[in-house]
């Protein structure tokens, strides 16, 4: 299969190209910076030819109101582009719990636009809902750092490795349209506060990490399990702590 990732150079999109590619289809990674732009539709006409399927992974450069835009302007020429280009699948990178998180937040105020966006356009459409990341547990820690102390609600989360992200865009991709959603995670859920304070420790941070009733996550109120994927969700087997030597290993 010729399948084009728009955002095929980031974290997510370059291991699913290398993944495409590893199982014998045609990866193109389209991004600014290798002339495709879906905000400008420039490139867009060109790298879509002939391609069965296109996987979505680029990301608002904001994570305020901005965003809104981002995700309404870049869906929207990237479904049009499809269209005149006869794509018969289009898959989504979006994230577990974006209908509860989006009331709070303009930048998942966004992402559901962009979901509701595809749902409703002219694409057979799969959208893969994931968790965190592992690889951006340190970002959240500095995120949620008040007066030197980490503060997080006491939820849980089920977060997974980039590489299986990617794994699991791959197998929607060469797999035909759920005209819904699919839900992929990580093998077990921790405490927020617990998976925080051991990805700091080994990473020899030293700052206090909170579990506190009061905090928010990214600003938002969230419940004990809106991070997580329900029932029926699809989990891969990297675990945390393989994760993380394995990655003490390589710094």
């Amino acid at each position: 299969m010729r399948i084009v990732v728009i955002g095929g150079t980031g974290l997510i999109g370059s291991k699913l190209v290398h993944t495409l590619n590893e199982h014998g289809h045609d990866a193109i990674a389209a991004a600014p910076s290798t002339g495709v732009n879906t905000l400008t539709g420039e490139g867009l006409p060109e790298v879509l030819a002939g391609a069965d399927a296109v996987v979505d992974v680029s990301n608002s450069p904001t994570l305020d109101d901005a965003a809104i835009e981002f995700f309404r302007t870049a869906t929207t020429n990237l479904l049009t582009a499809e269209k005149d280009a006869g794509v018969g699948h289009h898959v989504a990178l979006s994230v577990v719990g974006t209908a509860q998180l989006a009331p709070q937040s303009g930048y998942f105020e966004g992402k559901l636009l962009q979901e509701d966006l595809i749902a409703e356009g002219p694409i057979p459409y799969t959208l893969v809902h994931a968790t965190q990341f592992f690889e951006f547990i340190n970002t959240l820690a500095d995120g949620q750092t008040v007066d030197g102390a980490v503060r997080v609600p006491p939820a849980y989360f089920q977060p997974m490795a980039a590489v299986d992200v990617a794994e699991g865009l791959a197998i929607a991709a060469v797999n035909a349209p759920v005209k819904g959603i699919t839900e992929i995670g990580g093998p077990q859920a921790f405490l927020l506060s617990d998976l925080i304070r051991t990805a700091l420790t080994a990473h020899g941070d030293t700052r206090e990490v909170v579990a506190d009733p009061k905090a928010q996550y990214w600003g938002i109120d969230i419940d004990e399990r809106t991070l997580c994927p329900g029932e029926g969700a699809t989990l891969f087997d990297t675990r945390f702590e393989d994760w993380i030597l394995e990655s003490a290993a390589k710094a």
